[in-house]
């Protein structure tokens, strides 16, 4: 006899309705409302059904704890229906009807006041559908959408703004990703191009190159390789190092990074003021060497250079040089990893202020650049003080 193993079907589970926020509200003001009148009825029964002593018309007063009795007398009403609908002739019937009546009337009032609610609810939660709606758009990867709400300055309109902006930080930092990707990929491809276009050159006429010559462009390519990818580690470490801070005087570090990195075709003017920071030592001589490097390395034919310390409330360092005329569109782009400065020739590899902007956040201190008037860049760094 073959053994049939029983199958339980499995009926499918039906969903329960989602309660929304608007259902909840809705909920909320019937049951307020119903509540309140439930317990309005109930004290005004539980009054008249213990404290007056009826005396009823015709009749004598009823004993203690008695209800009496209105005798027969029906009151005249004009056209009669609603007295004979209302024909009260004992106590009993007047609480009754009171009763009644007021249940009756606290259905009317409570479904009324849930639709009531339904609508005021209806226009309180609208604005979270636009916020919902937007953020499954973000979810989608367009970032693009604003809500771009009005109204009263209330929760949700801070809410809705605080979601807008979040949104433009957001585009802003994957836009300069897209930006660092492409730049970075440009920035260590046209080096090994070069290499690989002077190798096939040398391959293919080997008798008309000059090795020395060879050996010589295959470094230097080789050499901008390398100080990328140490830029870039640079910023890394930038980004994530653990500050060490102590009292450091920057004009004292300022006169060492000038000494350095300016070349002798430039003559500095330098206006420091003996200054105390609180300040990682080498994170900050990385931060200054590289504001000096940026003024030098995009400086013109004019070779301006001024460099200036001061420390009152707040310690600041100025570095302002002279160079080509930067779009105000341009200036918050500059401290982005692998950005250049349109119609900018120079060397470098666009990491210097980026590097620059990491350490500043990591002291808490400000960076600021504004474009210089007649061309050129202006540089200020605040430091907090000791």
């Amino acid at each position: 006899m073959s053994a049939h193993r029983s199958r339980k079907t499995c009926k499918p589970r039906v969903p329960l309705p989602r309660l929304t926020v608007r259902r909840r509200l809705t909920v909320a003001f019937g049951a307020i409302a119903f509540g309140s009148g439930a317990l309005i009825i109930a004290a005004l029964y539980l009054f008249m059904r213990f404290v007056p002593t009826y005396i009823t018309a015709g009749g004598t007063p009823p004993p203690e704890g008695g209800t009496g009795d209105f005798g027969r007398a029906k009151p005249a009403v004009p056209g009669g229906n609603l007295s004979d609908a209302l024909q009260i002739t004992e106590v009993s019937a007047i609480l009754d009807t009171l009763l009644w009546a007021g249940i009756a009337i606290l259905l009317v009032i409570s479904a009324l006041a849930s639709w009531v609610g339904w609508v005021v609810s209806g226009r309180m939660v609208r604005p979270l559908a636009r916020i919902a709606e937007a953020a499954k758009r973000a979810g989608d990867g367009r970032l693009d959408h604003r809500i771009a709400l009005t109204g009263p300055q209330d929760e949700i309109q801070d809410l809705a703004d605080t979601f807008d902006r979040t949104l433009d930080r957001l585009e802003r930092a994957f836009s300069a990703h897209e930006r660092f990707a492409a730049n970075a990929a440009h920035e260590l491809r046209t080096p090994l191009t070069a290499t690989k276009t002077i190798l096939d050159i040398a391959r293919a006429h080997p008798g008309s190159v000059d090795a020395a010559t060879v050996f010589e462009q295959i470094g230097r390519n080789n050499d901008r390789s390398i100080g990328t990818v140490q830029a870039l580690l640079d910023l890394t470490s930038a980004e994530a190092a653990r500050i060490e801070t102590e009292s450091v005087d920057l004009s004292e570090l300022l006169e060492t990074v000038v000494a350095r990195a300016v070349p002798e075709a430039i003559s500095p003017v330098l206006r420091l003021r003996p200054t105390t920071v609180q300040a990682d030592p080498l994170l900050l001589e990385t931060l200054v060497e590289n504001l000096v490097q940026n003024a030098v390395r995009h400086n013109d034919e004019r070779g301006l250079l001024e460099i200036s310390t001061n420390g009152s409330v707040h310690a600041w360092l100025r570095i302002e040089n002279t160079g080509p005329e930067i779009a105000e569109d341009e200036l918050a782009r500059l401290t982005e990893p692998m950005y250049r400065a349109r119609r900018s020739n120079a060397p470098g590899n666009g990491l210097g202020l980026a590097i620059a902007r990491s350490i500043a956040e990591a002291h808490s201190a400000e960076l600021t650049l504004a474009a210089r008037p007649g061309g050129g860049l202006i540089a200020e760094l605040t430091l907090p003080l000791p």
